[in-house]
């Protein structure tokens, strides 16, 4: 995992490079509604999550390693009518580090892998039932192609990225175990100079996933989102609703 102070910096520069270009994208295109159109909901959703992670952070360096919060914890379940030992404070910082590193951190990885993951897939789907109307049973076939027909000759540019992130939110679905639809159909994807072995039904390495996942695909998403937005097939209608608004 990436230095505390690193990790912070890349969030936040990552975070405001998606508000420059959503800030971008709704200048260019003050008819869209800002609420529930999918092209700008697909960088707030995406931001969201970013403000979550960063939150995160904040409170596991400042928070969570602190004595005095675990201390403040059973005055705050009095409060509210709990039992004061309903949880109880690490007796060591072995066991402090073990529940911030093996437990939370994990947690915290895995769930904005599989957040971000869908939050991209409701967007694109939710454009390629304006854009292509009578393709994909209406946005419901496979992802993959809805990305290719999306993003149309620049979808070599992005397509080891989308794979690899398809495979690690689905391995992150299963415990980190990779197991493929067709039983011993193993991959290996090299992206940005590692490569990634997902063998059937062994665990998976992803060996930083905070890196691989706001370092390394983050950066890449947005420039993917880019393309898709101001395509012209996608920019020209009037309307694209966000279903989940």
């Amino acid at each position: 995992m990436p230095q505390t102070k690193d990790l912070i910096l890349q969030i936040t520069a990552i975070e405001g490079s998606f508000h420059k270009f959503r800030g971008d994208y709704v200048n260019a295109h003050n008819t869209f509604s800002r609420e529930n159109d999918a092209r700008i909901r697909i960088y707030s959703k995406c931001i969201g999550l970013f403000d979550a992670a960063l939150l995160y952070l904040l409170f596991r360096t400042f928070q969570l390693p602190s004595q005095s919060w675990w201390s403040s914890l059973p005055i705050e379940y009095q409060k509210m009518g709990l039992p004061p030992n309903l949880i109880k404070s690490p007796t060591s910082r072995s066991d402090l580090k073990n529940i911030i590193n093996e437990n939370i951190d994990n947690f915290w990885s895995s769930t904005i892998f599989i957040f971000l993951y869908g939050s991209l897939e409701s967007s694109a789907r939710a454009i390629v039932r304006v854009t292509h109307p009578s393709k994909f049973n209406y946005g419901r076939g496979p992802l993959m192609q809805i990305y290719q027909t999306l993003l149309s000759t620049n979808f070599p540019r992005y397509q080891c990225m989308l794979e690899l992130f398809q495979l690690a939110r689905n391995t992150f679905h299963n415990n980190g175990v990779y197991f493929p639809e067709k039983v011993g159909n193993d991959l290996h994807i090299t992206y940005k100079g590692i490569t990634y072995d997902f063998v059937d039904s062994q665990k998976v390495q992803f060996y930083d996933a905070p890196k691989l996942l706001f370092f390394d695909i983050a950066p890449d998403l947005l420039n993917m989102i880019n393309d898709i937005v101001n395509s012209t097939n996608v920019s020209k209608h009037a309307n694209i609703m966000d279903p989940s608004m």
